[in-house]
């Protein structure tokens, strides 16, 4: 028995949509329910149009925030397997029947999939398969597209845990962090969300993207203290902005090194990772960082090699050969 449960707010282009797109699954679910955050643009009136059986309306009043929503709709929920949607985004037919042989089939507690931006962006985000790659990812934010989880209520005791209301941003990563030693964590590697990319996402609210961005940093700071790492201010700043997608200087990404190095000292009860998947984790995070700063940094190469020693991995040819390339186009452009 499957438990969809949909926080929605301001979504009334696109919820008939999505709620379709999980009633229509190969593997059906017997009870969708939808928490509306206080929407002023007609998502209820949508929800109510769709007419799909076993669909259940919660409504609210005024503005909840997504986790107090989560946890109203974990109160309802009736289903061994508890899957994540969002009311703007798309699941696939198959995502439910993938989801759930993964788990099984690795007696896994928790499941997600990759998934496909759309609208405004069109991009592909991959996922670990491995449970102790997304643990020890866990620094760099969240091991999941959160509309694509699902969660075995029996591999948690028969109660799936409540969120923190008090987080009203970033409270996904919250709650992944909190979890991190509860069960084992798996992901489909293809594609079963599309993740709707548009004006309205949280990201794109300047206040509420402020809260996030910090709320992350704070998440980021119980982590370390938990793994027992005081990073120098240099240090932790260049983890900080690589967690949130910026891109380093050479000093910054020296900097971002010596947080990576620091990381894989963190012992593997800590991190629940083995030495080779941490180690997967950092050298896939030391190469992005070059690759993104390549172009525009002097030196950086030689780094990027001394880093991949460092950490304890063969520099790779393939991406050697994209750093000197991008490194190569800098330099023309530097001099145009």
């Amino acid at each position: 028995m499957i438990s969809v449960l949909v926080p929605a707010r301001n979504c009334a282009d696109w919820i008939s949509a999505a709620l379709r797109s999980v009633a229509e699954q190969t593997e059906a679910p017997s009870q969708i329910l939808v928490a509306d955050d206080g929407s002023d643009d007609g998502t209820v009136d949508r929800i109510r149009e769709t007419g799909i059986p076993g669909l259940e309306l919660l409504s609210a009043s005024g503005r909840l925030g997504i986790s107090a929503q989560m946890n109203r709709l974990l109160e309802r929920a009736e289903g061994r397997y508890i899957a994540r949607m969002d009311g703007d985004d798309i699941s696939l037919p198959r995502r439910f029947e993938r989801e759930l042989a993964l788990m099984e089939r690795r007696s896994l507690s928790v499941v997600g999939s990759w998934t496909r931006r759309f609208g405004r962006s069109n991009t592909l985000h991959t996922y670990p398969a491995a449970d102790g790659e997304l643990k020890a990812g866990l620094a760099f934010g969240t091991p999941f597209c959160n509309p694509s989880s699902v969660m075995d209520r029996d591999r948690w005791n028969g109660k799936v845990p409540r969120y923190d209301e008090s987080w009203l941003a970033a409270g996904d990563y919250r709650y992944w962090t909190d979890r991190r030693n509860d069960g084992s964590w798996g992901n489909v590697q293809e594609v079963l969300v599309l993740w709707r990319m548009h004006d309205r996402n949280v990201g794109t609210d300047p206040a509420m993207g402020a809260l996030q961005r910090a709320n992350a940093g704070r998440i980021r700071d119980d982590l370390l203290r938990d793994w027992n790492l005081e990073l120098e201010a240099p240090v932790r700043s260049a983890l900080e902005a690589r967690a949130l997608g910026a891109t380093l200087d050479l000093a910054g990404n020296a900097a971002f090194l010596q947080a990576l190095l620091s990381l894989a000292s963190v012992s593997r009860e800590s991190l629940s990772a083995t030495g080779a998947e941490r180690r997967k984790v950092l050298v896939a995070q030391w190469d992005l960082a070059c690759l993104f700063a390549a172009w525009s940094t002097p030196g950086l190469p030689q780094l990027w090699w001394e880093g991949r020693r460092a950490l304890g991995s063969l520099p790779s040819p393939r991406t050697a050969a994209k750093i000197a390339v991008k490194r190569l186009l800098g330099s023309f452009k530097g001099s145009g």
